[in-house]
């Protein structure tokens, strides 16, 4: 899809929705009452753009029936730009705060009933979001993931990089700023690619054998 026409859905879902203000409050309440698994680092957040998404996933060749995953999903904006833009089966959001989850939820549902009726072309990306923590999750169905790691501490990246090499043979791993170091995981590409914060670079790996 062209993303003239992501930047309308853009507009459409997400005018109404802040996520730096609703990340901010909901990561101070969970720290207030002592409920994150995480230090606050680990949920510093960050937007995605449509072009930036089309650039970050496109050295990953998705092809058409294939699953993508957003690892800390927030608001969807990431779900929503990939289903989008390429033709996947599935694209699914994983988000730990409660608050950024419910946003994702409420976004889901004018998805299904604003956009996708739009269409009325038989295009029809099956979106979903789960409140939970990605770590202990199963994407093992993934054959694209994506993680906006910059701020992730060392602990959390080799717990993630465990899970990415059980990941099915051909799976492609994209993370921001963050490398991987590991026999099973190719370095395919780095290039530098724009959110709505700035640049950072972003690298593409596949799961060998």
């Amino acid at each position: 899809m062209d993303p003239t026409i992501a930047h309308a859905i853009q507009a459409i879902l997400f005018s109404q929705s802040n996520g730096h203000t609703v990340s901010s409050q909901g990561r101070s309440r969970l720290l207030g009452e002592g409920a994150l698994k995480y230090s606050d680092g680990n949920f510093t957040y960050g937007e995605v753009t449509p072009e930036g998404m089309e650039q970050i996933l496109a050295p990953a060749i998705p092809r058409e029936g294939e699953v993508f995953y957003d690892l800390g999903s927030g608001t969807g904006k990431g779900v929503i730009f990939a289903s989008t833009l390429f033709p996947f089966k599935k694209c699914v959001g994983i988000e730990l705060l409660p608050d950024l989850h419910a946003v994702s939820q409420e976004v889901r549902d004018r998805f299904e009933r604003e956009i996708k009726p739009a269409f009325g072309n038989g295009w029809d990306p099956n979106v979903e979001f789960r409140q939970e923590d990605f770590a202990d999750s199963d994407f093992s169905d993934a054959d694209i993931v994506f993680a906006h790691a910059t701020c992730f501490e060392e602990g959390l990246m080799a717990t993630l990089q465990r899970k990415f090499e059980a990941l099915k043979e051909g799976a492609r791993v994209i993370l921001v700023t963050k490398t991987l170091s590991s026999p099973i995981l190719q370095w395919l590409t780095t290039s530098v690619c724009p959110f709505s914060w700035g640049s950072a670079t972003v690298s593409c790996y596949r799961r060998g054998t």
